[in-house]
């Protein structure tokens, strides 16, 4: 039986995933995103939010080196964890590819679900019956940021 991402009663999780609200999911990335930018062009990494989905919490940090926004999100999941860094601004095409794309999953999603390539740093991420791959940055390149 094939269970739709807008229920999640019942939603049977696989080991290697995570699944987020995508209302909760899109209004954090709306507010940390809002710090970044400044040094962007002189710091690729800058222009990536760090994803951190670590005991049911999905930490995402997003700095300019002189301000830092954290957001937190609950998820769910089966034990499975993992940090990246995902890609939030490109300065050629002045799209944000990861923000973009859970805003329109959001217009008809309640739920996005997440798995994690760490060998290749790619995101994956699911709604219904769709997959998308995101080129990702080693949460250990992320700059350590001080509160």
């Amino acid at each position: 039986m094939e269970m739709k991402m807008n229920d999640i009663t019942g939603f049977d999780i696989p080991s290697d995933r995570v699944v987020v609200s995508t209302k909760d999911l899109l209004k954090a990335l709306n507010s940390v995103k809002k710090v970044q930018t400044k040094y962007s062009k002189y710091i690729p990494v800058l222009n990536h939010i760090l994803l951190e989905f670590k005991g049911g919490t999905l930490t995402i940090t997003a700095t300019n080196r002189e301000d830092t926004k954290i957001e937190t999100v609950r998820y769910f999941h089966n034990g499975f964890e993992f940090s990246t860094c995902v890609p939030t601004y490109n300065k050629t095409t002045k799209v944000r590819p990861f923000i973009d794309m859970i805003k329109i999953i959001s217009e008809y999603e309640k739920w996005v679900m997440f798995g994690f390539d760490e060998k290749r740093q790619v995101i994956e991420i699911y709604n219904d019956n769709s997959r998308s791959l995101m080129k990702c940055i080693d949460a250990q390149e992320f700059p350590s940021v001080r509160l």
